[in-house]
């Protein structure tokens, strides 16, 4: 079906903006994301809404809902606050063009791990959606939601409700609502149930052909087999839902969520990968499963992982080796005693006596492209992490990024793009231990300073930076308005400087 309506209107010109909402929905569920935005046209910025069309929201919604499913989260939450803003303002209904701006609201929530702020999005178009079938997969999403937020029991009720509803053309919906029911009771330890409804689900969907949701299947049943100590089955499970899900347009959570439970399954997986389920700058909670405070989350978290999680509250960053990951404070570490680091925390790399120092923006790069590990990102969602958006012109932003990674290359950062995807081998860059802010951003370079010496001269701090006068009597400046420094005593003509936070 959704074949039929992309052959019919990919070529076609004039398309009603209808054509064009369905032509994208259809190139989306095809696994085209990037096709399925283009066609949508141009992002309006808010300076000129004045300019769209009422209807013509109904593709900037869209758009909006396509930028955050491509990574590109924080510009899509500003521009859909702005564009609501807008509407509100104005008084414009779009459910008058057969748009659900609430549904796609409870998409974008839904979709960025904000279960609690999706969940009373989707029990309101639940209850007013009139459509029988569009209730039940939007029910699907509810159950997610509900089981999310610490509901279990009532997530489990909806999906055994729905299931008896559906009729035998249904049959892929109902293979996904038990595919959901497995992973709700793999999760709470219960097995036998989860193994039940996982066979359910492949009787439906069969073992030959491979798509997302089958994937799924495979990686609940590999959990399965992981925890009752059937390695090499889980494995090989683990294996199929990785080569299906791992590909440039899959979403990276999919991805991690493979990554994941091989590591938790005790399977052999690459230093990358490691990094990757730790420290992948897509919206996703694994991280906080291996040691990332719970506290450093800016919004409330998926109910298991409030309950799961284990962590010590000062560390800060991740400690990575050739073969570890180890969360720590970064107050703990001594500089003193590394010879050579990359430092990404404060944004310095040591060799020796010599050090490179890194603005904000190329450390932004730096960690987003080491921290996707084999997944790596998507140019959409780079752009989006790099520059925290400051415009609204994608084209701007993509000349920005081929400037950005053609210094940092010359820099001597293996940073590669195939196929819109950005990534860096660790093996490339030679240079271990690597220190990753588990914040995902830039930290400071007083940091660094600090980790040699808590007290220092100018020319000290040339030395520790490896920088000129100029920028060491700047940066002196700068961290005595932050009130992180300020004079101590006097050697003779010589100012001594020690942090005090």
């Amino acid at each position: 079906m959704a074949q039929e309506v992309v052959s019919t209107l990919i070529n076609k010109k004039g398309l009603s903006i209808q054509q064009k909402l369905k032509l994208s929905h259809e190139l989306q569920w095809l696994g085209m994301p990037v096709q399925a935005m283009k066609v949508l046209g141009k992002i309006a910025a808010p300076a000129d809404f004045h300019l769209l069309s009422p209807e013509e929201f109904c593709l900037q919604i869209r758009a909006i809902y396509m930028l955050n499913f491509l990574g590109a989260t924080y510009v899509a939450r500003r521009l859909l606050e702005k564009t609501i803003e807008h509407l509100d303002h104005q008084k414009i209904d779009l459910a008058g063009y057969h748009f659900s701006l609430e549904t796609y609201k409870a998409f974008i929530f839904y979709e960025s791990a904000r279960y609690y702020e999706a969940l009373p999005l989707f029990e309101k178009i639940v209850a007013n959606s009139k459509e029988p079938a569009t209730k039940i997969y939007l029910e699907l999403h509810l159950v997610a939601c509900l089981e999310a937020c610490g509901h279990i029991e009532k997530a489990k009720l909806l999906a055994h409700k729905n299931i008896a509803l559906l009729s035998p053309e249904n049959d892929t919906l109902k293979a996904m609502y038990f595919q959901n029911l497995a992973r709700i009771h793999i999760i709470s330890g219960d097995y036998e149930n989860g193994q039940k409804f996982i066979e359910e689900a492949i009787q439906i969907f069969g073992t030959e052909k491979r798509n997302k949701d089958q994937a799924y299947v495979f990686l609940w049943q590999a959990v399965i087999k992981g925890q009752m100590g059937e390695k090499e089955e889980s494995k090989r499970l683990l294996n199929i839902a990785w080569d299906v899900l791992h590909h440039p347009l899959s979403q990276p959570q999919s991805q991690l969520t493979v990554l994941y439970w091989m590591e938790k399954n005790q399977l052999e997986i690459e230093m990358p990968s490691r990094i990757a389920i730790r420290a992948h700058s897509c919206i996703h909670s694994f991280s906080y499963l291996l040691g990332k405070p719970i506290n450093k989350s800016p919004y409330p978290l998926h109910a298991r992982i409030e309950k799961s999680a284990q962590y010590v509250e000062s560390h800060d960053c991740w400690y990575i080796t050739k073969d570890d990951v180890i969360p720590m404070a970064y107050t703990d570490l001594d500089m003193n005693a590394l010879d050579n680091v990359l430092d990404l925390y404060s944004g310095v790399e040591k060799k020796g006596q010599e050090r490179e120092t890194f603005t904000e923006i190329q450390i932004r790069a730096i960690i987003a492209a080491v921290g996707s590990g084999p997944i790596g990102i998507h140019e959409f969602a780079l752009i989006d992490f790099i520059y925290r958006q400051d415009f609204w012109d994608w084209q701007s932003g993509k000349e920005r990024l081929k400037k950005l990674v053609q210094y940092l290359r010359k820099k001597g950062i293996p940073l590669t793009v195939n196929n819109q995807i950005h990534q860096i081998d660790i093996f490339e860059l030679d240079i271990f231990p690597i220190i990753l802010p588990m914040a995902l951003d830039f930290q400071g370079h007083y940091h660094f300073v600090s980790a040699h010496t808590k007290s220092f001269t100018r020319q000290e701090l040339e030395d520790i930076l490896g920088t000129k006068k100029t920028n060491a009597s700047l940066l002196l400046k700068e961290w005595s308005k932050l009130g992180i420094l300020e004079e101590s005593s006097k050697d003779g003509i010589k100012v001594i400087y020690k942090f005090v936070k």
